[in-house]
């Protein structure tokens, strides 16, 4: 009976989290339309920007070398870190705002690199290589490349942790239409912006994207790391254990409880050797479940008694005793 009560309760629902609305699932994932979009930026501007910057060709590919060696080392040891943060925030949106920052530093430098490069001492001549400003852009599109990367991992655990399945199946297609953000990235970066009065006058084209992508960047962050709250990993861990002991608890009081019911109502209960069947010294066929128990038990061959004085093993071919059925069930032994 108690196999199939558990066969049609769903018992996996039970810690599930609750059902979200479209707008918090979206809230949650948008951080997603942001990644593509720093991706779709570094990816069409990186090489006019090395370009600007007087940068031999065969040394373009090189900006593109310390994140892939980066992120292939790193990442595995950021999501253990996440996995064990016991940070009051969560586990996942601390990581998430650390990579947010990481990548907000690289696109400032990636498209601001010129300027702050004549801020730390680059000549103007025009036949000169601004070494600095070419560092700074080779260290804007690390950060920006590995910190994008690397934040999509948190973000993914951060939808799977706060949502139930339904949700996580409606995010990651919410996830996969916001790939679109790839495609504004890029239209954002082919438009001559010079050209566009309201905008010929704010430093450039790539100042123009700069704040664009800033104020686009900063959105999409915030509405991600407040979407959802996390538990803590300690008060989770805590609140799972005293949860485990009141079950424990609970459990052994059923059983000391059910022990009494059987010493105050079962009769005494004689066993026959092997295949002699089980009956009481009231002579009455009962049909509880402990004596259906013990009349299939009686059935089968090899069952012993121990002998409650000296602890020895009695099969039940040699011997035949009495005794208190709660007994019986604590001193049964099979082969």
């Amino acid at each position: 009976m108690m196999k199939r009560f558990i066969e049609c309760c769903d018992f996996s629902r039970l810690d599930q989290p609750p059902a979200k609305s479209f707008w918090v699932i979206l809230r949650l994932v948008f951080f997603f339309f942001a990644i593509e979009f720093m991706y779709a930026v570094e990816t069409a501007l990186t090489v006019p920007i090395l370009t600007s910057l007087r940068v031999p060709e065969s040394f373009y590919s090189m900006a593109w070398l310390i994140s892939p060696i980066l992120g292939f080392f790193l990442q595995p040891i950021v999501g253990m870190w996440s996995d064990s943060c016991k940070c009051r925030w969560g586990r996942r949106r601390p990581f998430i705002l650390a990579f947010a920052i990481g990548a907000y530093i690289g696109v400032t430098l990636l498209l601001n690199s010129s300027d702050l490069g004549v801020l730390f001492g680059d000549s103007t001549a025009p036949n000169t290589v601004p070494y600095k400003a070419v560092i700074l852009t080779a260290i804007g599109v690390t950060f920006l490349d590995f910190c994008a990367d690397s934040a999509d991992a948190p973000v993914r655990a951060y939808l799977i942790d706060t949502t139930n399945p339904s949700d996580q199946e409606r995010g990651f297609n919410i996830h996969a239409i916001l790939g679109v953000g790839g495609g504004l990235g890029f239209i954002i970066g082919a438009i001559n912006w010079p050209y566009i009065p309201m905008f010929n006058k704010q430093g450039g084209e790539f100042s123009v994207i700069f704040y664009f992508a800033s104020f686009l960047f900063i959105v999409c962050s915030i509405s991600t790391l407040t979407s959802v709250r996390e538990e803590p990993l300690i008060s989770s861990s805590l609140s799972s254990s005293a949860s485990r002991d009141k079950r424990d608890t609970e459990n052994t009081n059923d059983d000391d409880q059910a022990e009494v019911e059987i010493n105050e109502k079962r009769p005494l209960l004689t066993l026959h050797p092997n295949s002699s069947r089980a009956h009481t010294s009231t002579n009455k066929n009962s049909r509880s479940t402990a004596n259906m128990f013990f009349n299939d038990l009686n059935k089968q061959e090899g069952f012993v008694e121990m002998d409650p004085g000296t602890g020895r093993r009695i099969p039940h071919d040699d011997v035949e005793e009495t005794m208190n059925c709660s007994e019986i069930m604590r001193k049964k032994i099979l082969f």
